[in-house]
């Protein structure tokens, strides 16, 4: 089913088209009109509105809403069906994208979206979702190590390197430029990240003006050069 809306984002008046919806069809696998049933929703306006809880409230539907910011971790949706969908669609248009059309119909779109829909909304995904979150069957500890595998780790992209009272020489020796000394290109996110303490550390250098300006040149040159192999050597593998 959809619904549209002229300014193309959710409203209150939506979530309450929705939630008729989930209940009429959810009564449809009751045991007895006195059972419950659980809805899991982020703390969007559209899940919290008077109306909707009221609703839920007289209708026998346990609302629970997930922490901040956690839907990406806990909502099954996001994590069994949402992510792969994304991907689905993202390779099945990305296609279009490459050879320059950078606007596509929503009849292309939706045309996409129900091929990619068909091969991932699946039992065996939508079980997964409920798993992976933690929430069925029960997983507190997967759960608590998902936020904890986040909060010890608040900064994951430091600086490549501390540039104070070093010389360039030496930044360079401890580098990871072991790539240079082989015949196989390195991994993209290897050479940019070196690519970034080379910069970095050239601001505090002795080097000349004309020595900068050459470096950063060259370290420009091999972020583009390697960006643009990664994707012709994708281009060739859907020729083949």
């Amino acid at each position: 089913m959809f619904a549209v809306n002229n300014k193309g984002w959710t409203n209150n008046l939506h979530g309450m088209a929705w939630l008729h919806h989930f209940d009429q069809q959810t009564k449809l696998s009751l045991s007895t009109p006195d059972e419950y049933r659980l809805l899991l929703c982020d703390g969007h306006d559209n899940h919290i509105s008077a109306e909707f809880v009221g609703y839920c409230l007289q209708n026998r539907i346990k609302l629970v809403l997930l922490p901040p910011h956690s839907s990406h971790l806990l909502q099954p949706l996001d994590v069994g069906i949402f992510s792969p969908l994304k991907k689905v669609l993202a390779v099945r248009q990305s296609r279009l994208f490459r050879t320059g059309v950078c606007r596509i119909e929503k009849a292309e779109w939706l045309k996409h979206f129900i091929e990619a829909r068909e091969s991932v909304v699946s039992e065996k995904n939508i079980l997964a979702g409920w798993r992976d979150a933690g929430l069925f069957p029960e997983n507190l500890h997967r759960m608590v190590h998902q936020f904890s595998s986040i909060s010890s780790n608040p900064n994951p992209d430091p600086d490549p390197l501390d540039v104070s009272n070093t010389s360039l020489v030496h930044q360079l020796d401890t580098m990871n430029t072991s790539f240079l000394f082989n015949s196989s290109p390195p991994p993209p996110a290897t050479l940019r990240s070196t690519n970034l303490a080379l910069l970095t550390s050239l601001e505090t250098s002795t080097l000349d003006c004309q020595s900068k300006t050459h470096i950063r040149h060259l370290s420009g040159i091999a972020d583009r050069l390697q960006a643009e192999n990664h994707i012709l050597g994708k281009e060739l593998d859907e020729i083949k």
